[in-house]
């Protein structure tokens, strides 16, 4: 919707953001997909070059954009980025910045952890001074035309105290999020017996840039080498996982000694 900065200090400049807003709003809906769900202004004082955060005069004119938005039937909920002051436990300048919102919400990292704990300050409709945490996983998404990986952070719940160590379900959800592509590609085979050569090429396609495709793997075609590579890759066996899957693997060994695979089953749930 926007390439640059918006002064939002400026009533013509948060009129005609609210208008592109809607516009998009109303586009998204037209090609049949649901509404806008967030808006996000990245960051507070960015959005108010010149002006002065603890002015309640300034703070004020920007959060007049809320109004506009909810006044133009525009239903997404808008989240406003700001810092903290140094001992992090409020947003740094006016008080208005407090007030204004309906929510306000402090986002910090745990030094023991590592975790990121999300802490409610101040909310209307729900409970306030609650504390949740989440472990963040790294997704890649692929690689850019320059050949850079390109990465994005998930955030997934975490369970851990300080002091102590990984509990088992964050260790298992942590498997199931980085390995569901690959149950994906498998299940997308479908019914049946295929051929090894095959398979490592639906992988090297479907996995492509996941990290999750051993590149030397797919130049081998056995099914000795291919048994091997399956049964390091999938982490989860028989049970029911947080992604979907019911995954169940059944292996034995050739004469060699080595592993093969007998059959895979994988059933995804609805």
């Amino acid at each position: 919707t926007l390439e640059e900065g918006m002064n939002l200090l400026d009533e013509n400049a948060r009129a005609n953001l609210v208008e592109q807003i809607k516009a998009t709003d109303n586009w998204w809906q037209n090609e049949g997909e649901k509404k806008l769900g967030v808006i996000v202004i990245d960051t507070l004082t960015k959005a108010m070059p010149g002006g002065d955060q603890n002015s309640v005069e300034d703070t004020s004119a920007v959060f007049d954009i809320l109004a506009k938005i909810r006044d133009a039937g525009v239903q997404a909920a808008v989240v406003i980025i700001h810092h903290n002051t140094k001992n992090g436990n409020q947003p740094r300048g006016s008080s208005n910045i407090q007030a204004e919102p309906d929510t306000l919400l402090t986002l910090a990292k745990n030094p023991e952890t590592d975790q990121l704990e999300l802490r409610i300050l101040m909310a209307r409709s729900i409970d306030d001074d609650k504390v949740f945490t989440f472990d963040v996983l790294t997704e890649t998404l692929g690689v850019s035309n320059q050949g850079y990986t390109i990465t994005a952070p998930v955030l997934i719940p975490g369970i851990r105290a300080v002091g102590g160590g990984e509990d088992e379900a964050v260790k298992a959800l942590k498997l199931e999020v980085t390995y569901k592509p690959l149950f994906e590609a498998i299940a997308e085979l479908g019914t049946g017996a295929w051929n090894c050569r095959d398979v490592h090429d639906h992988l090297k396609e479907k996995l492509a840039g996941t990290g999750l495709y051993d590149t030397q793997a797919a130049l081998r075609s056995n099914a000795t080498n291919l048994s091997g590579f399956f049964t390091s890759l999938i982490p989860v066996n028989g049970r029911n996982t947080e992604s979907g899957y019911n995954i169940t693997v059944e292996t034995g060994t050739n004469r060699s000694g080595l592993p093969t695979i007998r059959f895979f089953h994988i059933r995804k749930f609805a």
